[in-house]
């Protein structure tokens, strides 16, 4: 079967080869494919050439879109919530490793919690804002960068954050320095690729640096392949569509408008040239008249009455909308209801299946903020916690080494079922053939079961001190 497509009249067919037959269709070329790219770009080339103009429309499009303002808000609720990613120090006792030590454990979660309350140099950004601000700078920007500072200086446990504009890491930054080093996109490197120093510009519009050493420095970015060196905002395969969209509704807007002034016209027969209005309604400076207010009727000559009424909105308006966000929601990785904040038309089984699907893809940004950030910086924050003698049990200062009080388990936030008498009823069916413990059911459910056990076994010393028993207490509900 020949290809059908344009042709000029004395130019033959053309027909594949066999040895093209039988490879992928995407390799043909032809005249419908000739603006297909067929040679690789390395990726850092793509980042090096387009980063600053990805990053500054993404940018303008968290301001000035609510579509992405609503991603972005989603993402942070239901990555970091109310009460972020919480810490279950894992410590064991010196004197018997099977035991954990509860003392040296309460003293460190407590101490990361009230460091949590003011992690940056201003004193004025709490660790969950501070990933909550994380995760909106991966969507406009790709990458989230932060300095730490351990030492006296630093607040109360001798350690804080410095979070920095991507902007500053200079992406036209490559060079070869003197000693052999390479500077690609404001990072340094040793000749084994590694990250060396980290060049920040000292200002917006200069060419001066701040040379930081990289093991100060988190530099958060989620990488898509191989080599990568510095992150791509989320939003660089949806901007074209939001952006699309975005003109759409306020072409969309301004012809419904219009159309509800139901503006009109009065036209000479002979074509002569409007004049004005004798009645002190022509414009002083013979300008052309545009205004579209309700009720009002332009005379531009005698008798004839040209009737203007764009029929808009249009009834394609909605699914056209609709197709597009589907689009942008799958680019960004979530479902359309809940980018467009748009629940009808859905079932318990559609609204199921989606919100399952979501928070697969929750968890997977949880364990890479867990990874990349959060364990970093905790494991940074409990050497200088310790050098600084500042996390005590009653009066007296942890003593062990810092790899005795290093093990730690990370709860993420969890999310309650659409039916949580189904799920606690699978919990117990669960629970009933050892297929899950119930610290594990705890854990589900973002507590820590130490806590909740503590919790449990307080709850019921004092019920049974004041000669209360739960039943009481539910009959009371």
């Amino acid at each position: 079967m020949k290809l059908a497509f344009w042709r000029k009249p004395d130019e033959p067919d053309y027909e594949p080869s066999k040895s093209q037959k039988r490879h992928y269709h995407a390799v043909t070329k032809n005249r419908i494919l000739s603006g297909w790219q067929t040679a690789p770009v390395p990726v850092n080339q793509i980042i090096k050439e387009q980063l600053t103009t990805l990053r500054a429309r993404s940018r303008e499009q968290l301001r000035n879109n609510d579509y992405v303002r609503q991603y972005v808000r989603t993402l942070q609720n239901n990555v970091v919530g109310f009460t972020g990613v919480l810490i279950q120090s894992q410590v064991l006792r010196a004197d018997n490793p099977k035991m954990p030590d509860v003392a040296a454990n309460k003293a460190i979660e407590a101490a990361y919690a009230d460091a949590g309350r003011a992690v940056d140099l201003s004193g004025r950004l709490s660790r969950n804002d501070a990933l909550r601000t994380l995760l909106s700078s991966l969507v406009t920007d790709g990458e989230y960068i932060a300095i730490q500072h351990p030492g006296k200086d630093y607040g109360k446990y001798g350690y804080q954050i410095e979070p920095i504009d991507p902007e500053l890491l200079d992406v036209s930054k490559t060079e070869t320095l003197s000693n052999g080093r390479q500077v690609r996109m404001g990072i340094e490197y040793d000749a084994r690729s590694r990250p060396v120093n980290y060049w920040f510009k000292t200002g917006y519009n200069t060419r001066e640096y701040r040379i930081v050493p990289a093991a100060r420095v988190l530099h958060i970015f989620y990488p898509e392949f191989v080599g990568q060196e510095r992150g791509l905002p989320w939003l660089s395969t949806t901007l074209f569509t939001l952006k699309q969209l975005d003109a759409y509704d306020e072409a969309a807007i301004t012809a419904a408008r219009i159309g509800a002034s139901k503006m009109g016209f009065f036209k000479s027969n002979n074509g002569g040239e409007y004049k004005g209005e004798e009645l002190n309604t022509a414009k002083d400076d013979g300008s052309t008249i545009t205004e579209a207010e309700a009720g009002v009727f332009e005379n531009i000559g005698d008798l004839d009455f040209q009737e203007f009424n764009p029929n808009y909105p249009h009834e394609q308006f909605p699914h056209f909308k609709k197709a597009g966000l589907r689009r942008v929601a799958s680019g960004l990785g979530a479902q359309y209801e809940t980018i467009a904040n748009d629940r009808e038309g859905v079932n318990y089984t559609s609204i199921r299946h989606g919100t399952l699907e979501d928070r697969e893809n929750w968890k997977i940004i949880q364990e890479f903020l867990i990874n990349s950030f959060i364990r970093p910086d905790r494991e940074a924050w409990l050497q200088s916690a310790l050098v600084s003698r500042s996390i005590k049990i009653g009066t007296m200062p942890l003593s062990r080494t810092y790899e005795d009080y290093l093990p730690c388990r990370y709860q993420p936030r969890r999310w309650p079922w659409v039916d949580p008498a189904k799920d606690m009823k699978a919990y117990e069916t669960e629970y009933g053939l050892n297929a899950i413990s119930i610290s594990q059911i705890i854990r589900e459910k973002g507590r820590d079961p130490d806590e909740v056990f503590t919790e449990i076994s307080e709850e019921n010393a004092k019920m049974l001190a004041l000669g209360i028993t739960s039943e009481d207490v539910v009959a009371e509900m």
